[in-house]
């Protein structure tokens, strides 16, 4: 007995692969404010909270400098990372 989930649902041309990307394309985004009669673009740059994580990332890698030469490619290595996440997760959001 065969247990395949899409036993219901026709598989979908490439055509309406297609056109289901094509409406994604044409969807608004997030990335553009509504500033009157023209749209400006978003900027994320601006947040204030990707400003902030740019000045932990900065006090981070000021303070991993402190750390054991023997901790550089593991804890140190981990922890600017993590770092490094937080503004470019921001930063990527849709």
């Amino acid at each position: 007995m065969s247990h395949n989930k899409s036993q219901n649902a026709s598989p979908q041309t490439s055509v309406e692969r297609r056109e289901s990307r094509d409406e994604r394309k044409m969807s608004p985004r997030l990335s553009t404010l509504d500033a009157g009669p023209r749209r400006r673009r978003f900027r994320f740059e601006n947040l204030e909270v990707w400003q902030q994580a740019r000045v932990l990332n900065r006090q981070i890698y000021r303070l991993t400098r402190k750390f054991p030469s023997d901790e550089q490619f593991g804890l140190t290595s981990q922890i600017r990372r993590a770092s490094v996440s937080v503004s470019s997760n921001i930063g990527s959001a849709p």
